[in-house]
């Protein structure tokens, strides 16, 4: 019997997907969580979108890097035995609590604990009626949201009796996390770490106002390359940087790149300048503050300008502005420095200003998006896709490269 195909609606609803980091207790990224828009409960009885499924899932996994993927499985997707066909070593196998009650599927999860798969229970309740799957789980999540400090120690605690390791998610604020922290949770996940905490007598550092003096004139319509180029050789841990990056694989060019003037005669102008601002980026983050923070900033900048470059029609906005916007929306949050302090010593295009600024300006609504998508809010997305006039396919392609596109330049950047 042939499969039908697919339709449209059904491969772009599979290829959506959002992913967010999961955090050790010293600030390090442990895994990426993966989300799909309409998860992998949505396998039919007869298969017909297996096949979609493992192709989606091979991508994410391809990403990976020797990096682990939480990937949240239905019973049937485990019954089909779809995680065999992932390393164990990058893939953790997340499943609901409520999933005990399914005989097959708890079948499922002991054969792949039996291979040595980790796993995952999310919704973590310390129900008794779990208990056989509790016994299997690696990690226990709790969810921030639905429950208070005290509850949280019980389910600590619970955690701990049952071997696993005690992971939080969907924690908001800084404060929740410190308090995490201080019950025993092990893992972390959540938005906390892009909230800035603003001090309002906070000053840029020396380092960092003469990054800013940088980022300035690199941002002119005309600069001086030829003092840009002095400036960052005189820079030695900028320049170390720009150059580990540019002579890295993401490049791989012939000959090694030994100054700026050779750069630019490789890549002419406007790309070495998005190296550099990256470069900056990396170099701005102040000890204590997550190194994920410019990862996802250059992730935000990146897709949202692939998915600019995506709308067809003369009334789109300057993909490149929206680069800027998106890669320097997290600028607080790097800071911790309110967005008009930054823009006041940061002068940028009006453009670019404008968007970061002004929360009625068309930029706010790109900027938006990309939020909802890093949240997994997925019909916020679909809202602000139908109102920009976006493709849905092509905005999902969009972040797939740009995540593939941000991976591959950290991996030369380096830390």
């Amino acid at each position: 019997m042939t499969t039908p195909p697919l339709s449209a609606a059904s491969e772009y609803s599979l290829g959506f997907y959002a992913r967010q980091p999961v955090f050790d207790a010293k600030g390090g990224v442990w895994a990426y969580s993966i989300y799909f828009r309409d998860g992998l409960a949505s396998l039919t009885a007869d298969g017909r979108r297996e096949v979609a499924t493992t192709s989606v899932l091979a991508t994410v996994m391809g990403e990976a890097a020797g990096q682990r993927r939480i990937v949240k499985f239905a019973a049937q997707a485990l019954v089909y035995e779809l995680p065999l066909l992932f390393p164990r070593e990058t893939l953790v196998v997340e499943v609901p609590e409520d999933m005990a009650a399914d005989p097959s599927a708890m079948e499922a999860l002991r054969r792949l604990k039996e291979r040595g798969y980790t796993i995952a229970v999310s919704r973590f309740q310390a129900d008794p009626k779990a208990a056989a799957l509790h016994a299997l789980a690696d990690v226990l999540w709790v969810d921030a949201l639905e429950c208070g400090a005290d509850r949280l120690a019980e389910l600590v605690a619970a955690c701990r009796a049952h071997g696993a390791v005690p992971g939080l998610m969907r924690i908001e604020t800084g404060a929740v996390h410190q308090t995490a922290l201080t019950l025993g949770f092990q893992l972390f996940q959540g938005h906390y770490f892009q909230e800035p905490q603003i001090v309002a007598t906070r000053k840029l550092s020396s380092s960092q106002f003469s990054r800013f003096k940088l980022m300035q004139a690199i941002e002119q319509e005309d600069p001086d390359l030829k003092s840009l180029a002095e400036t960052i050789r005189a820079d030695v841990a900028l320049s170390h940087k720009l150059f580990s990056l540019l002579n890295s694989a993401f490049f791989s060019f012939p000959h090694p790149v030994e100054s700026v003037q050779q750069a630019l005669a490789l890549l002419g102008w406007q790309p070495l300048r998005t190296w550099i601002r990256l470069v900056i980026l990396t170099d701005l983050t102040p000890p204590g503050k997550s190194s994920e923070l410019p990862r996802a900033a250059a992730l935000r900048g990146r897709f949202l300008e692939q998915a600019a470059r995506s709308l067809e029609g003369g009334s789109r906005p300057r993909p490149e502005s929206l680069s800027l916007v998106g890669m320097f929306s997290l600028l607080p949050a790097l800071l911790d420095l309110s967005m008009p302090t930054i823009l006041e010593s940061l002068r940028l295009p009006d453009e670019v200003a404008r968007g970061l600024a002004d929360p009625a300006h068309p930029a706010a609504q790109w900027l938006a998006l990309a939020e909802a998508f890093e949240r997994a809010d997925w019909p916020t997305v679909q809202t602000i896709i139908a109102a920009l006039g976006l493709s849905p396919l092509a905005v999902a392609q969009a972040y797939s490269q740009s995540v593939q596109w941000t991976d591959a330049l950290f991996r030369g950047v380096p830390g």
